[in-house]
C-alpha cells in the first residue's frame, strides 16, 4: 500500500512539472510586457535573416505604433495604417495589417499577445538569458512557433526566430541586448 501511494505521488509530481515551466515561462513573458508597457518609447538595432538575406536596421516603438528604418525600407505604423516605403522601387504601400502580420514585423506584438495566440515554455538558456518557445493554440495560424530569447536583466527581446506553417524557412531578429534604449523624447503623432 505504501509503495503504490509513492508511485502516485511521483506520477503526480511528474505531471506537475510541466505545468511549472509554463508557469515560468509565463512570468517571464509577463515581466517582458510590462517593462515593454512602462516605456514610453523603446529603440533597438536590429538585423532579420531570411532565406540566407541579412537586412539591418531600426525599431522604434511606443505603445502599438511603431517604426522600422533600414537602408531597404522605411514604415510606420500608428495603430491602424502601416506605410512602407520601398527604397528599390521608390514607391509607399499603405495596409491595415493584421494581428498576425503585426507579429512578422514587430516582435512586441508577439510579446503582447502571447497569452491569446499561444502556449509558452522554457527551453534551456545560456547564463544572462531566458528562452522561451511560443506555440501558436489555432492550428491555422501563419506563425507556428516562435523561439524568443530575452535578455534575463532587462527582459528586452534579443533574438526571435519566427517558424512559419507553410514555410520551409524562418525569420530570425536578431537584437543585441546593450542596444536596446528608452527614447523618452520620441512622440508619435495622432491622426
Amino acid at each position: 500500500m505504501l509503495t503504490k501511494n509513492i508511485i502516485l505521488l511521483l506520477l503526480a509530481l511528474c505531471c506537475l512539472l510541466p505545468l511549472h515551466a509554463a508557469e515560468s515561462a509565463t512570468a517571464v513573458l509577463d515581466k517582458a510586457a510590462a517593462k515593454i508597457r512602462a516605456s514610453k518609447s523603446l529603440s533597438a538595432s536590429y538585423t532579420i535573416t531570411a532565406d540566407g538575406q541579412s537586412n539591418s536596421g531600426t525599431l522604434t516603438i511606443s505603445g502599438d505604433r511603431f517604426t522600422i528604418v533600414s537602408p531597404q525600407i522605411s514604415s510606420w505604423y500608428d495603430g491602424r495604417t502601416q506605410w512602407t516605403y520601398s527604397t528599390h522601387v521608390g514607391e509607399v504601400n499603405i495596409t491595415e495589417p493584421s494581428p498576425e502580420e503585426l507579429q512578422q514585423v514587430n516582435p512586441f506584438a508577439i510579446i503582447n499577445s502571447f497569452k491569446t495566440h499561444y502556449r509558452a515554455s522554457m527551453l534551456k538558456s545560456a547564463a544572462g538569458e531566458k528562452k522561451i518557445r511560443l506555440t501558436a493554440t489555432q492550428a491555422g495560424s501563419d506563425i507556428h512557433s516562435v523561439d524568443l530569447t530575452l535578455s534575463a536583466t532587462t527582459f528586452c527581446p534579443t533574438g526571435i526566430f519566427l517558424f512559419f506553417r507553410f514555410a520551409r524557412h524562418a525569420v530570425s531578429h536578431d537584437v543585441a541586448a546593450s542596444d536596446w534604449y528608452d527614447v523618452s523624447m520620441c512622440v508619435f503623432m495622432d491622426r
